[in-house]
C-alpha cells in the first residue's frame, strides 16, 4: 500500500472526495495509462458508466440505464466513492442535488460516478 501512495496518479485521484488509496489504486490498475483515452467521455464509456442510447430513424433518442461494460469491480468502487462524495460538501453534492431534483432518486445511482470519472 505504501508503494501505491508513491504513485502520483493515485495521489491525484485521492484528492477527489470519496476516493481512498484502495479505490485510486483499483482505478489505475483497471485503466492503465489515462493518456490512451482521447476524452473523458471515452474513459466513462470504457468504465461502463455511460447510459445506453436507443434511436431508430427520425425518432428522438431515449437514454436508458448504464451499459455496465468494462470491469464491474472498478465501476462499483467509483459508484460507491461517488455516493460518499455526494454526501460531503462540494461540487459533487451540488450535482447530486440537481440530478435528484430533476430526475429523481433512481437516476442518482451512476450519475455521480460518471461525473467523478470524467474530470475536467
Amino acid at each position: 500500500m505504501i508503494e501505491a501512495l508513491a504513485d502520483p496518479v493515485v495521489r491525484r485521484l485521492m484528492t477527489v472526495p470519496g476516493v481512498d488509496a484502495v479505490v485510486g489504486l483499483s482505478v489505475v490498475a483497471a485503466v492503465g495509462d489515462f493518456v490512451r483515452f482521447a476524452s473523458a467521455e471515452k474513459l466513462v464509456a470504457y468504465l461502463g458508466l455511460h447510459p445506453k442510447i436507443r434511436q431508430s430513424g427520425n425518432q428522438p433518442a431515449s437514454h436508458g440505464h448504464i451499459t455496465k461494460s468494462g470491469r464491474a469491480q472498478t465501476r462499483g468502487m467509483l459508484v460507491d466513492a461517488a455516493w460518499v462524495a455526494s454526501r460531503a460538501p462540494g461540487p459533487l453534492r451540488a450535482f447530486s442535488k440537481r440530478i435528484k431534483a430533476r430526475r429523481g432518486r433512481s437516476a442518482l445511482t451512476a450519475a455521480p460516478g460518471r461525473h467523478a470519472a470524467a474530470p475536467n
